[in-house]
């Protein structure tokens, strides 16, 4: 194979490793307070996409979407699952002014996204 036929597969190889990895994860920036001291606003976490690896548990801080009736952001938010009960998850801010499954109770597990695997420092 020539010089270039290498630089092709290289790049071709890239260009799937960039794909497969978009659709396993995840980064997404902290915003507001709500999950202080863990997370500041501005940092950035990366997350697995739900169904790829281990189930939901207590304690895990996860990525997830609001359901319609909870008022608050359209975008994604980050919190710790407080419980699980079957098909539904309680979760938490670790911050003391979080805006959580204490007011809009809890949601559906399909509402989470995925699980936050790594804090960035960008």
């Amino acid at each position: 194979m020539s010089g270039w036929a290498y630089v092709v597969v290289l790049i071709g190889l890239a260009a799937l490793v960039l794909l497969l990895a978009r659709r396993v994860l995840l980064v997404v920036r902290v915003s507001g307070p709500s999950m202080l001291p863990t997370f500041e606003h501005g940092d950035a976490v990366l997350a697995v996409r739900r169904g790829l690896g281990k189930r939901l548990r207590p304690g895990d801080i996860v990525v997830c979407r609001l359901p319609p009736a909870a008022r608050g952001p359209d975008s994604l938010v980050i919190k710790r699952i407080r419980e699980v009960d079957s098909d539904q998850v309680f979760l938490v801010g670790d911050g003391p002014h979080s805006y959580d499954s204490r007011q809009f109770g809890p949601i559906a597990a399909g509402h989470v996204v995925g699980r936050v695997i790594a804090h960035l420092r960008l």
